[in-house]
């Protein structure tokens, strides 16, 4: 992620779901977090992973707009748009 997003530490812009445009957070709602985690692929129907190292941190799921959440898994939950 370029700097050219993040503004005092959270997202400059409104963040949007990459496959159906809808709004996940407003502006300057989330804060910015470097941190790698390994995350199974989505695209992937073997237990394959992906190292993420740039995320939006949220304080509480309500901060979040027009998403569902999955019943906790083994590594935690999913959200959906």
């Amino acid at each position: 992620m370029s700097t050219e997003f993040v503004e005092n530490g959270k997202n400059k812009f409104q963040v949007q779901c990459s496959h159906c445009n809808s709004r996940i957070l407003c502006e300057q709602t989330g804060d910015y977090l470097k941190k790698e985690m390994q995350l199974p692929r989505p695209d992937s129907v073997e237990e394959a992973l992906e190292t993420l190292d740039e995320f939006w941190k949220v304080t509480s799921l309500l901060t979040f707009e027009n998403i569902g959440m999955t019943k906790p898994a083994k590594n935690g939950a999913y959200m959906t748009a």
